[in-house]
């Protein structure tokens, strides 16, 4: 369905923008008024030739392109974060005692300009570290475990909402027990 009222104020814009540039008598205004009737005279064939619905599937597809694009980067970030530290710690205790400890660091970290938020995390501070490492007990592998913690040591930005997805990266990367291994 073409687009009438848009033409005819695009029309009405063109003339009063032409009128006005006319009005100094300069080559230059001269010049700007072609191709501004040259631009609106484009844009009228465009309106005329697509209806809103190919509209919103150009947008919608440009929409999508983008959320694409967006999560591949995503997926490069964390895949990037999900290696193994150059001195992994021995054993499974161990390296989910070492998680809980990377968790607390990046907590500080992540808060570490909101005093409001911080203030709440040592409040719970002793409960939500005995939750990580008994997640990581059960969920990794001390290899998997390893690579959590390396992770949680260097992300920031918008990787702090992402800690469950790298968790799962590094059990998949490097194998761990528990739902998260099965899939």
């Amino acid at each position: 369905m073409p687009r009438r009222p848009l033409l005819s104020l695009t029309l009405l814009l063109s003339v009063s923008l032409s009128a006005a540039l006319g009005c100094d008598g300069g080559g230059e205004a001269k010049k700007n008024e072609g191709s501004i009737a040259k631009a609106l005279d484009m844009r009228a064939e465009l309106d005329t030739t697509k209806t809103d619905a190919e509209f919103d599937k150009e947008y919608e597809a440009k929409k999508k392109a983008e959320e694409a694009a967006k999560q591949a980067q995503l997926d490069a970030a964390l895949e990037g974060v999900a290696v193994m530290p150059e001195s992994p710690v021995k054993g499974h205790k161990q390296a989910c005692n070492d998680v809980a400890d990377a968790y607390d660091e990046m907590v500080k970290r992540r808060w570490a300009d909101d005093a409001k938020q911080l203030m709440m995390y040592y409040d719970r501070r002793r409960a939500e570290r005995a939750e990580v490492r008994e997640k990581c007990r059960l969920n990794t592998s001390a290899e998997s475990a390893n690579c959590y913690a390396h992770a949680l040591r260097v992300i920031d930005g918008e990787l702090y909402e992402h800690t469950s997805d790298i968790m799962r990266r590094c059990v998949t990367k490097f194998g761990g027990a528990g739902d998260l291994a099965r899939g």
